[in-house]
């Protein structure tokens, strides 16, 4: 089984920072959130060898550790590159305000979801999505029947989008909760799994 799992709250969440490829630690909140999501993912998995696969960023390696130690040490831990977060370029770790102020009307030029994809400096949607593509394409070769992917919001959209073969508009708009996981089923189905 396939599992996607997005890190918890971070340091520049509290603050209102949009993140992208910056980083900052889980704050209590987050550590605890991926406790919880451990204590979740082992009733799906129950002593089945497991493989984590996560971003090269902290919150998402944080994340990771946490999961993998909670399966008492049972799972396997890589970073793929492949897997971080959208690139924001000169609006990494800014507020909403400050972009806005900045480049006034520019994320407001684009539809709903889209103003990830248009910051300087950053990273274009094809891009993004070509490499989340390349991710998905070679999960099938890795040798473990049980895999758990910790990724981000904007990456998590964008891997089920391609999962579910959603247009381009739905799947920058799902949703990216931080309170459960996705199971990403064979047939393209992707199920959505609360801690509550």
């Amino acid at each position: 089984m396939i599992f996607l799992v997005r890190h918890g709250p971070t340091e520049m969440n509290l603050q209102g920072r949009i993140q992208g490829q910056g980083d900052a630690p889980l704050t209590n909140t987050g550590r605890d959130l991926a406790a919880r999501t451990a204590q979740k993912l082992a009733e799906y998995i129950g002593d089945a060898q497991v493989l984590i696969l996560t971003s090269p960023l902290g919150r998402a390696r944080q994340t990771a550790k946490i999961i993998a130690e909670k399966l008492d040490g049972q799972a396997d831990v890589l970073e793929d590159a492949r897997l971080a977060e959208v690139n924001l370029g000169d609006w990494d770790g800014l507020t909403i305000a400050e972009i806005d102020g900045e480049w006034a009307g520019v994320r407001s030029s684009v539809p709903s979801g889209e103003w990830f994809f248009i910051a300087p400096k950053g990273e274009g949607f094809e891009f993004f999505r070509d490499r989340n593509a390349a991710f998905l394409a070679d999960l099938s070769s890795l040798d473990a029947p049980n895999k758990i992917i910790v990724t981000h919001g904007i990456s998590g959209r964008v891997l089920r989008g391609l999962h579910a073969g959603v247009s381009r508009e739905a799947m920058v708009n799902l949703s990216v909760p931080n309170e459960g996981f996705f199971i990403l089923h064979n047939s393209g189905e992707i199920e959505e799994v609360s801690l509550s």
